[in-house]
């Protein structure tokens, strides 16, 4: 097990904690709300808007993350959006970071170490 499958695990159990024992979560991405360049490494920590993509057996939700910045440990704050089981995130593309359009208009950015997990959940919903 790699350090980002680490990192997702941590994450995924650190969700479950907040949205309770109604739901199940799947898998829970750490992405960010701002564009590629900003998205990525160093200026991330400065001006990004880091989000938590959340993916539970009945839905998907976008929530906010604390302010205090800390990637080390990320924990929610509130849920911003929830959305269909059945909304596409894929099929994961990009050099660094893939974009993902919401329903809503939102938009996050996901690292390239999670196209694998983005698949999962893409590949979940359609039955393959």
């Amino acid at each position: 097990m790699g350090i980002a499958d680490k990192a997702v695990e941590q994450l995924t159990a650190a969700t479950q904690d907040f949205v309770g024992s109604g739901k199940h979560v799947q898998v829970a991405l750490n992405g960010s709300a701002r564009n590629l360049w900003i998205a990525s490494g160093l200026l991330s920590w400065f001006f990004g808007k880091p989000r938590i993509l959340v993916a539970t057996d009945t839905d998907l939700e976008l929530m906010d993350v604390d302010s205090g910045r800390s990637w080390v440990k990320v924990r929610p704050t509130g849920v911003i959006s929830t959305y269909d089981r059945d909304t596409r995130l894929g099929p994961p593309r990009g050099i660094l970071n893939h974009k993902v359009r919401l329903p809503d208009g939102e938009k996050i950015y996901l690292h390239r170490v999670h196209f694998d997990q983005i698949r999962r959940i893409d590949g979940e919903v359609v039955g393959a």
